[in-house]
């Protein structure tokens, strides 16, 4: 009898994944890509290529456009912020106790200079306003607007009246009305105006200060900065 010759055992066939297949069908499309951009290259000729290539290269911005686009902005940065300190964020230091208890002596407070531009000035602001024989600063004072222009203001028995009717605060009575005491008409851009602190106060109702020209107005004050345990926005 002859005998039977062994082979190896054959492996046993496995089963392709859906992955596999997945990644398998890729690569062949990826490959008949390759193959038609080829044959593409070939048909257009090297003249039609170098100008694509010239194409793609005019899309690429050069390191030194980024760079310089970077610097750009970093000055627009730099620029608006010098800007916005120097509309909203001019300090003022309060030299007098005229408004005290809403502001101190030795307080630092930050002013707007551009509200005024946009809107005229509210009753109740606190401004800063220029005044020849100032005690803050460069000739410059701090008081709050009682009286808007056109209006009449007076001062009796202690209490402002406005047009005829008393103005209803928590302010202290009044002791010296000063020119107050009898009926001051405002012009159409004068204001009148008071300290908080009514009976330690250089005003409005004394000729060093007078009415307040809208033009002397620099602006509005809005933020108390120091000292830091009493920051807060000023109403």
């Amino acid at each position: 009898m002859g005998r039977r010759k062994r082979g190896r055992p054959e492996k046993p066939v496995r089963a392709k994944t859906v992955e596999q297949q997945a990644l398998e069908r890729r690569q062949a499309e990826a490959a008949l890509r390759q193959d038609a951009e080829r044959a593409a290259d070939r048909a257009e000729g090297p003249a039609v290529r170098e100008e694509r290539k010239g194409v793609k290269k005019a899309y690429q911005h050069p390191r030194g456009f980024r760079i310089g686009g970077w610097c750009a902005a970093v000055v627009l940065v730099l620029v608006l912020a010098f800007l916005f300190a120097n509309a909203f964020c001019h300090s003022v230091v309060i030299n007098e106790g005229s408004m005290e208890p809403t502001l101190s002596a030795g307080q630092t407070c930050l002013m707007n200079e551009v509200v005024y531009r946009m809107s005229r000035p509210k009753r109740g602001d606190i401004i800063v306003f220029r005044s020849g024989n100032g005690r803050l600063g460069e000739g410059l004072r701090v008081k709050r607007i009682v009286g808007l222009p056109g209006e009449t203001v007076q001062i009796r028995d202690g209490r402002v009246l406005i047009n005829g009717s008393v103005v209803d605060d928590n302010y202290a009575s009044i002791v010296d009305p000063g020119l107050a005491s009898e009926p001051v008409v405002l012009g159409s851009d004068e204001y009148f105006v008071l300290g908080d602190n009514r009976n330690g106060s250089e005003d409005s109702r004394y000729e060093a200060v007078g009415n307040v020209a809208e033009s002397d107005i620099v602006g509005k004050l809005w933020l108390r900065i120091r000292p830091f345990r009493k920051v807060s926005f000023i109403g």
